[in-house]
C-alpha cells in the first residue's frame, strides 16, 4: 500500500461496540495485507509476571478478530516477545519493557524503516507515569513522538491511545492527567493534515478486576483493548485492497 493512495482517518475516540460496524468496509479477501505496528512498552508486549503471564497480551484477541472478522493482517516489529504459540501465529510487534515516550522517540524511525507498517497502535505513557518522570513535559514529548511517526515516508496512520487507568491511586491520578492532553495533540495533528486519531483505553479498563498488577491488566483487561483497538482500526478510511480473489 503506498502513501499516495492513503486517505485521512476518521473519528477519534471509539467505542469497542463499534467494531462490528466496520465489516463492510473491506473486501472479503485482499491481496495485501494491512500491516499493523503495535508499538509501545510492556503494555503492548503484555505482562509477563508469573501466575498472571497473559501470552500475547491484547495482540492475541485482536489478530483472531481482525482475521476472523475478514481483514488480512500482518502484524510487524523487530520484537517477538510474550507469544502465543497456540493463539497468535503472527508474534512481531514493538512494544519494549519499561520504556518512556523519549526513549521510543530516540528509536522509531529505525523500527519504521525496518517494517513501513500501514497502521501504528501507539500505547505509550504508563512508564513516564509510573517513574514520575518530567510529566509536565509528557504531552509535548507524545506529541513530538506522533508527528514523527506520521511524517515518516511510510505515511501511517497512527492510532494514539489514551492508556489504561491504574489500582494505584496516584497513578491513576496521573494517568487521568496525561489522557486529558491526548485529543487536542490529536486535534492539532489531524489540522496539520497527519493521519492521526485516538482511542480512549482509559474507560475501557479502569476496574481493579481487568488488572493482573497495579498497572498490567489481566486477560479480561487485554480482550477490552483489543476490542477497542478493533472499532478503532475500522473507523480508519483505508483503501480497498489492490485486487481480491
Amino acid at each position: 500500500m503506498s502513501p499516495a493512495t492513503r486517505h485521512p482517518v476518521h473519528g477519534t475516540a471509539l467505542l469497542p461496540l463499534l467494531g462490528a460496524l466496520w465489516l463492510g468496509a473491506f473486501p472479503a479477501r485482499a491481496a495485501q495485507p494491512l500491516r499493523i505496528m503495535p508499538l509501545g512498552d510492556s503494555l503492548t508486549r503484555g505482562s509477563m509476571g508469573h501466575p498472571r503471564y497473559h501470552p500475547g497480551g491484547y495482540r492475541t484477541r485482536l489478530y483472531r478478530r481482525l482475521t476472523r472478522e475478514r481483514r488480512p493482517v500482518d502484524f510487524v516489529g523487530s520484537q517477538r516477545t510474550n507469544p502465543d504459540p497456540e493463539g497468535l501465529p503472527d508474534p512481531d510487534h514493538e512494544g519494549h519493557k519499561g520504556f518512556r515516550i523519549d526513549q521510543v522517540r530516540a528509536r522509531v524511525k529505525g523500527w519504521l524503516d525496518a517494517a513501513r507498517p500501514d497502521v501504528v497502535l501507539l500505547l505509550i505513557g504508563a512508564n513516564d507515569v509510573n517513574q514520575g518522570f518530567r510529566l509536565a513535559a509528557a504531552p509535548q514529548r507524545l506529541e513530538q513522538l506522533v508527528a514523527a511517526i506520521a511524517d515518516h515516508p511510510c505515511a501511517p496512520c497512527v492510532i494514539v491511545a489514551q492508556i489504561p487507568g491504574s489500582t494505584h491511586h496516584t497513578n491513576n491520578a496521573r494517568i487521568a492527567r496525561y489522557n486529558r492532553a491526548i485529543p487536542p495533540i490529536v486535534k492539532r495533528q489531524r489540522a496539520a493534515g497527519r493521519h492521526v486519531s485516538t482511542v480512549d483505553l482509559y474507560r475501557v479498563v479502569r476496574n481493579p478486576g481487568d488488572f493482573a498488577n497495579f498497572l498490567h491488566p489481566n486477560a479480561s483487561g487485554y480482550g477490552r483493548i483489543a476490542d477497542a483497538w478493533l472499532g478503532a482500526i475500522g473507523a480508519l478510511r483505508l483503501p480497498r485492497a489492490s485486487a481480491e480473489e
